[in-house]
Parts: C-alpha cells; sequence; structure tokens
C-alpha cells in the first residue's frame, strides 16, 4: 500500500470549508427522500450574550433541528469500531479486480506467516533478531504487493492509512475535516432522526447508519 500513500492524488477535493462533520452529508429522516441537513445554531436562554448550539437542521424545513455534538460522536464510535476490525483491510478490495480470490488467499497465508514468525521468534530464546525482522520485512513487503494488486484505489486513497494504523483512534483523530468526511461517505450514510421532545437523554438510535454496499 506503500504507492498509495505516497498517491498526492489520495487528497480530497477541498470544496466549500465545512466546520462539521455531517453537514450536507447527513440526510433528514423527517424528509426520507435523500434531502440532506446543513448546519446552523440555536441561541442561548433569553438575557444570555455569546451562548449558541450548533445544530443540525434539515435544509429545506423546520422540521428537524438536532444537537451536533452527542450525533457526531456517535457516528465518530461507529466508524472507528469498523475500521479497527479485523477485516477492515478487506475494504480497499477491488472484487472486480481479476485474480481476487487468488490474491485474497494469498494475502491470508501471507499475514498467517507473520504471525507464526512472531511466535516462534517469541518462543526461542536464542533467535537471531536480525534474521527474523529481514525474513519479517519480505513477508510483509509480498503481502504489500498482494494487497496493492487487490486494491480499489479511489478507496483506497481514502482508508487505507487509517486501516491500516495500529491505532485506529488516533489515526481518525489526526485526519482532517475533509478526510474524516471523506472517510465517512466511503463507509455509509447516515439519516438523523428527530429527537425526543424536552430534556431527555439523547438516543442513539435516532441516528441510522447504514454501510454502503460491500462496506458492512
Amino acid at each position: 500500500m506503500k504507492h498509495v500513500l505516497e498517491d498526492e492524488s489520495r487528497a480530497t477535493s477541498p470544496g466549500p470549508g465545512r466546520r462539521w462533520l455531517l453537514s450536507g452529508i447527513a440526510r433528514c429522516g423527517v424528509c426520507d427522500d435523500g434531502t440532506t441537513v446543513t448546519s446552523g445554531s440555536r441561541g442561548g436562554p433569553k438575557g444570555t450574550r455569546g451562548l449558541t448550539t450548533p445544530l443540525y437542521r434539515c435544509r429545506t424545513t423546520k422540521h428537524l433541528a438536532r444537537g451536533t455534538e452527542p450525533i457526531d460522536l456517535t457516528v465518530e464510535e461507529y466508524v472507528i469500531r469498523r475500521l479497527s476490525r479485523p477485516d477492515a483491510v478487506d475494504l480497499l478490495v477491488d472484487e472486480t479486480a481479476p485474480r481476487t480470490e487468488e490474491l485474497r488467499a494469498k494475502a491470508v497465508a501471507l499475514r498467517s506467516r507473520v504471525r507464526s514468525l512472531t511466535d516462534e521468534f517469541a518462543d526461542d530464546d536464542d533467535a537471531d533478531a536480525a534474521e527474523f525482522k529481514a525474513a519479517a520485512r519480505r513477508i510483509k513487503a509480498r503481502l504489500a504487493d498482494a494487497e496493492a494488486e487487490m486494491a480499489c484505489l479511489q478507496r483506497a486513497r481514502i482508508l487505507v492509512d487509517i486501516v491500516t494504523a495500529e491505532d485506529c483512534a488516533k489515526a481518525w483523530e489526526g485526519l482532517t475535516l475533509d478526510r474524516q468526511r471523506a472517510v465517512l461517505g466511503t463507509l455509509a450514510t447516515v439519516t438523523l432522526l428527530p429527537g425526543r421532545p424536552g430534556r431527555v437523554p439523547f438516543d442513539p438510535r435516532s441516528v441510522r447508519i447504514e454501510p454502503l454496499q460491500g462496506m458492512g
């Protein structure tokens, strides 16, 4: 995947500046017709100055207004959980590419060899560290070649550095907002449903997250 990480074209188009993760991405669950939400704010209680609450609002009417923070946290938790799974690397695979199944089997075998080699080194007090590192490096290079040949380049450019990170949550936090939005747009659709009236706890079920085809 090294060549994908070094590919300058993987950067997403900057487009209009955004301040919130879901502006123009999440759908209004009241319209439920593909209409997206925009961001705005609501003033604080009467008599206060400079206090506002950021909101997601339906782009066309006033029937949906939801606080941004708990919604963003819910969506971020979904993204991190999905990209932390052992099979996350499979999201980079182009299922239509030739030899995909053959390459997938090869990749599985190579990952198994890396694990076995690591276990053997850990259990052998006389093992040579330099020889272990050289062998592991050769296997990982072959694995990278197999993964690159299977990769769907469009998805790989967006997902590769977070999917391959040792700490997915830390990698997510290090992304720019534009990159986070691109990752989310690659993985799932988000629909915001109306919240319950009154001062009630936030209900994560009011945020409907549906993985795109092949992203589940």
